[in-house]
């Protein structure tokens, strides 16, 4: 639900909502009207940086992985994926 290339952006401004670059569109709810469980950014829908962090979160308290995997940016260089 969090929009593509605008995680820098979100990180500089944390209680800034960025919404999309590529459609007319501000709110993270349409995209998760599809899972099946609440996070926190759900409330307002939102897409600031502070509610992807709560997000995350969360997300990681429910599944708590034994290992994350992310991209590195020598091998993946787009710049939501650095941001990570």
């Amino acid at each position: 639900g969090y929009f593509c290339l605008q995680l820098a952006a979100m990180r500089d401004n944390p209680n800034q909502p960025v919404g999309s670059r590529e459609a007319d569109l501000s709110d993270t709810r349409l995209f998760r009207q599809f899972n099946p469980f609440v996070l926190p950014g759900d409330a307002d829908g939102a897409p600031t940086w502070n509610n992807l962090l709560a997000d995350l979160r969360e997300t990681m308290l429910r599944a708590r992985p034994d290992v994350i995997v992310l991209p590195h940016p020598a091998l993946d260089p787009h710049p939501d994926h650095i941001c990570a």
